[in-house]
């Protein structure tokens, strides 16, 4: 999901002065986590890997999205598609010292180009 946009203001490559189209990659990795371990899932993820993946390479935006008790969603945005591949690796580590004990099985992960975006 590479993220295109005309004249983005929070885009680090657009320029004010003429319209550029912004890309970049993203990451959604979908766990399925043990019966009633949601709300500790998320706060590891806040506390400790959201600072690390912030200070990741080409980061811009990371979310959580808890879709039911047992399932959530991460969407890791990076500027580049290297970058956004190297996050699946950096969670993937993390997510195996970190909450083994919380998850069962290994991520659904997908891989792309933001091609629409739009924020406030």
């Amino acid at each position: 999901m590479t993220l295109q946009m005309r004249s983005c203001s929070r885009c680090p490559h657009a320029s004010r002065e003429k319209e550029q189209v912004c890309r970049h990659s993203a990451s959604l990795r979908q766990y399925e986590f043990k019966p009633g371990k949601s709300a500790e899932v998320s706060q590891r993820v806040q506390e400790e890997f959201v600072p690390i993946i912030s200070s990741a390479p080409g980061f811009l935006a990371y979310y959580l999205v808890i879709e039911s008790h047992e399932v959530g969603v991460s969407v890791s945005v990076f500027e580049t598609q290297a970058e956004a591949e190297d996050s699946v690796r950096l969670a993937a580590d993390w997510v195996k010292h970190s909450l083994s004990g919380l998850i069962q099985g290994p991520p659904d992960v997908t891989e792309g180009e933001v091609t629409v975006h739009k924020a406030a």
